[in-house]
């Protein structure tokens, strides 16, 4: 345990916990089994996926200025 440079009440625990991960093959994507997805599991997911990446499709300050929602 060490002190935060600067900050006497922050106490920083510099523990490397790296060599309890030795073995990291269970979490490798390649050879992980594909799950099933159901049809209401995918609709959801695009649902998701809509509003994730909406701003990057559309400009949203604009869509609201012509409804007249905002400004």
């Amino acid at each position: 345990m060490s002190k935060f440079v600067g900050v006497d009440y922050l106490i920083l625990c510099r523990y490397d916990g790296r060599g309890h991960l030795h073995d990291l093959s269970k979490f490798d994507c390649e050879l992980v089994q594909a799950t099933t997805v159901s049809e209401e599991e995918r609709h959801i997911e695009a649902l998701c996926d809509e509003e994730r990446y909406l701003e990057l499709n559309s400009d949203i300050l604009e869509k609201m200025l012509y409804e007249g929602l905002c400004c």
